[in-house]
């Protein structure tokens, strides 16, 4: 087994009624991607994705954008008897990522992708709506820290908008001057400005990584259990890597 998932076997789904309701991967992109890599990653994704990837590369881009793809498979993997390269998605009206290959209990794992400078982000659940932000600070932004009116305010209340418009699966269709957060006995509450209605059923993570990056996450649940797990795509290179 791939030193992708140190540490970590194959893992039951979450699910609503679960101890875990949901997990997220991390893995830190720091580094350009070496070319076997690049060739590993590119022989997971559909024709579509590397057309994809191959039009950024022509730009000098792409690594990241290939990272989240081909990582997306892999750690789907982990919960399902479906090989990394067989996966296929589709997309919802307002462009939410959907599984459609296999049987019901296939297409009803859900997941959340995100990916920003030196960072992605995967979250698995199920049986709920869910989204997954996060933005790197740059560096000009950090001595703010801590201040209400700074910076690091910004990126918090950025990712958190992002999360919802992705969970609720409504994209740019749900303007982010409507969505105010507020704090409510410790908890993060939102409320739609123009309907003064708060968005009930839900709550909301918010936290700042040591890699300078700001993480939300948004799950149509009134308490979310979370399981986090570490991806070490860096140290898997002198390894086996899955089958495709």
């Amino acid at each position: 087994m791939s030193a992708l998932f140190a540490g970590c076997g194959s893992l039951p789904v979450p699910t609503r009624a679960g101890t875990e309701q949901a997990h997220i991967w991390l893995c830190e992109a720091v580094r350009p991607l070496q070319a076997r890599d690049t060739c590993r990653l590119l022989a997971l994704l559909d024709h579509g994705e590397r057309q994809r990837i191959y039009r950024l590369q022509a730009h000098g881009r792409g690594d990241l954008e290939l990272l989240s793809l081909g990582l997306r498979r892999l750690v789907l993997s982990r919960y399902l008897d479906c090989m990394p390269s067989k996966w296929t998605f589709g997309r919802t009206t307002y462009g939410r990522p959907v599984i459609t290959n296999g049987d019901e209990t296939t297409r009803a794992l859900r997941f959340s992708v995100t990916h920003t400078p030196g960072l992605v982000a995967i979250m698995v659940f199920q049986g709920m709506d869910g989204g997954i932000d996060a933005e790197y600070m740059p560096p000009l932004t950090r001595p703010f820290l801590g201040s209400a009116s700074s910076p690091h305010r910004f990126y918090a209340e950025w990712t958190l908008k992002e999360a919802v418009t992705k969970g609720m699966g409504l994209g740019m269709a749900l303007p982010f001057r409507q969505l105010k957060f507020q704090k409510v006995d410790q908890a993060l509450r939102l409320q739609i400005v123009e309907t003064k209605r708060q968005l009930a059923g839900w709550s909301f993570h918010q936290q700042f990584l040591p890699s300078a990056h700001s993480l939300a996450i948004a799950l149509a649940t009134a308490q979310a259990r979370l399981g986090w797990y570490r991806i070490s795509f860096q140290a898997a290179r002198a390894h086996t890597w899955p089958k495709a």
